[in-house]
């Protein structure tokens, strides 16, 4: 009756460790922190981009370039765990002229991990949708000969996962439309299936971010 009982309890707590939400292999295990937090104005920046100043971002400013595809801000993190992360990016956009000299809104960055700056045809575009108020999103990074349309605020796409060894690694933002600005980084390691806006939230409110500005 006794073994029963410790099985039963076993069980229960490895269920409740697999379900634990947002697939951090609950982050409360790990001694060392899952979720990596990034101020964008102490990066290191290459100009055009550079830092901006609004009360609605974390900590008063925000980084951008004010030329198309000029300029990068870039970050050394240590990712503590080797395994998959995703990025999320705390952003407002702009809508048409005067700020785009396209048609479209000024909503887009290059993203990198490792691989330095871009301005190429390479898979790193990250659209933003259009965003008039600082928010988070999921970074989700395509090819410019294919890439897809998506809602108002690209909300519906799913986020791009990197896969990283346990180490020192550069995250790289370049310049693509001026005027994209960019308040802070969310680095979050996770699961596949389980990188969605709950593992978020429980990032944001464990290293006291859940409310910003």
């Amino acid at each position: 009756m006794t073994s029963n009982l410790y099985i039963i309890i076993i069980a229960i707590f490895f269920t409740a460790i697999t379900n634990s939400g947002c697939g951090y292999r609950n982050i409360e295990a790990y001694p060392e922190s899952a979720c990596i937090y990034l101020e964008a104005e102490d990066a290191q920046i290459v100009t055009p981009m550079q830092i901006g100043d609004d009360v609605n971002a974390s900590g008063g400013n925000y980084v951008f370039t004010n030329e198309e595809n000029a300029g990068l801000f870039s970050f050394t993190f240590f990712a503590p765990y080797s395994g998959q992360y995703v990025i999320d990016a705390r952003i407002r956009t702009q809508p048409v002229l005067p700020y785009c000299t396209n048609s479209g809104a000024c909503n887009s960055f290059f993203v990198t991990i490792d691989d330095g700056a871009t301005t190429g045809n390479e898979p790193t575009v990250y659209h933003a949708g259009q965003l008039s108020e600082f928010s988070w999103q999921a970074v989700n990074v395509t090819n410019i000969s294919t890439e897809e349309t998506c809602s108002d605020t690209c909300s519906d796409r799913e986020p791009t996962i990197w896969s990283l060894l346990k180490g020192e690694h550069s995250l790289t933002f370049s310049g693509r439309e001026a005027y994209t600005y960019l308040d802070s980084i969310l680095i979050r390691y996770c699961v596949p299936g389980s990188c969605n806006s709950i593992g978020h939230e429980q990032c944001l409110t464990q290293i006291g971010k859940s409310r910003l500005p």
